[in-house]
């Protein structure tokens, strides 16, 4: 699992949980799972399916598109 931003909640509910997570404004919460496929790393590698290399080019392309504004 991968968090890249979360915020605790210090209320606490009566049930005795804390939360997780609130809105923000502008921003969009998405819950991605990559899912890879295993393979014999010496009989057929190329059959493999790495995840985690594609949650990292994941987070690079968000990186990438990333928006910056200008101080007004």
């Amino acid at each position: 699992d991968m968090a890249m931003q979360m915020h605790v909640e210090t209320a606490k509910t009566p049930a005795g949980e804390m939360g997780l997570g609130s809105t923000s404004n502008g921003f969009v919460s998405k819950l991605i799972e990559y899912h890879g496929k295993v393979a014999h790393a010496a009989q057929a590698p190329h059959e493999g399916i790495n995840a985690l290399n594609a949650a990292l080019m994941g987070v690079m392309g968000v990186n990438s598109i990333r928006e910056t504004f200008k101080e007004s």
